[in-house]
């Protein structure tokens, strides 16, 4: 009987994963209105899922920019990571259209009457602008929490779309966000932890006013750019949406750099890692994107806000970094409020 139960056991794990599987692939595929199957009713929120995943692999993102960034600097680094994404996208939409001849007509009829896609990839290249202004003119301990809100924001914009909203969610996201800002706070930046404890000024708001202005536009533009790609996603296939998103991005955000910075030509090296941090980065967005297609999609973007902290948990992994007693009283409540939210 056991050994039958075992089987039975295992069947089911491997049809449960079978399904989450197809479900991604007709997801990025464009051909899933909503979530039927009664394994993932009820219980299981794939959007959260979804949002889990991004949060992982942008945390991997961010581990990997320690190993790039030192010598061309972090908004080099950003541009070119930005530019190997859209590389991988536009291939990965050749191979799903079959021909160059047919690319085209998609790209006339679904970016340039889509406002939406537009409006996404506008306001990301305005929140990452924000997000690292506010990091090189704020200490990490006031902006980090700042833009932690965004999930909140996430969750309004839904509301105001006409999502329905169960009540028990506010709270736990408002717990979630919370968490991210107690991680942020226990998380000693490598600069500004001898003026922490020498200068009152360091928690002044006047004294951080623009640092904390930057970080209220980049959670503002961060959650519209999910809002709005979700939109897009959710009556289109998403690969395009990401791409054309995409494309945008870097054409703004390029258009800052050459009038503000000295494009660095990366080495060999640097290549691959820039490259492999491209997909992670497109790969999480298009998860996000792609959730606007499931069943409460803002909960998409209140799972991915958490990529802090599995940058910090793969740290502590791989880099044999430490984690103080309120980092992980951080991690924990996040995790266990993400797991109510996925059962409930």
């Amino acid at each position: 009987m056991d050994t039958v139960r075992n089987i039975r056991t295992r069947i089911c794990c491997c049809k449960r994963r079978l399904i989450l599987v197809n479900v991604w692939i007709n997801i990025f595929s464009g051909r899933l209105p909503s979530v039927s199957h009664p394994i993932l009713q009820k219980k299981v929120r794939l959007s959260l899922i979804f949002g889990i995943i991004a949060a992982a692999l942008w945390g991997l993102h961010d581990l990997l920019v320690r190993l790039v960034s030192q010598r061309l600097g972090v908004l080099n680094s950003l541009i070119w990571v930005i530019f190997f994404g859209t590389i991988f996208l536009f291939f990965f939409s050749l191979i799903q259209f079959n021909s160059l001849t047919i690319y085209p007509e998609n790209l006339s009829q679904s970016f340039f009457l889509r406002q939406e896609i537009i409006l996404s990839g506008i306001f990301f290249s305005i929140a990452m602008l924000a997000l690292f202004k506010s990091l090189k003119i704020g200490p990490l301990a006031i902006v980090a929490p700042i833009i932690g809100i965004y999930p909140i924001i996430s969750l309004i914009l839904a509301y105001l779309a006409g999502a329905e909203i169960r009540l028990i969610f506010w709270p736990l996201v408002f717990f979630v966000v919370l968490g991210i800002a107690v991680i942020s706070i226990a998380t000693p930046e490598e600069s500004a932890q001898n003026e922490l404890d020498s200068h009152k000024k360091y928690w002044s708001i006047q004294y951080h006013f623009p640092a904390i202005i930057y970080s209220l536009l980049a959670a503002v533009s961060f959650a519209i750019t999910f809002h709005f790609g979700q939109q897009a996603s959710n009556s289109s296939n998403t690969l395009e949406v990401s791409l054309h998103s995409r494309v945008v991005t870097f054409t703004v955000i390029f258009l800052v750099f050459i009038f503000t910075q000295t494009i660095i030509i990366p080495r060999a090296r640097e290549i691959f890692f820039l490259g492999l941090m491209g997909l992670l980065d497109v790969a999480a967005i298009s998860l996000v994107f792609g959730a606007g297609k499931l069943e409460m999609p803002a909960l998409a973007p209140v799972a991915a806000a958490n990529f802090g902290i599995f940058t910090l948990v793969l740290a502590y992994f791989i880099l044999g970094e430490k984690l103080n007693t309120l980092q992980v009283a951080g991690i924990i409540s996040v995790f266990s409020c993400l797991t109510v939210i996925l059962l409930v």
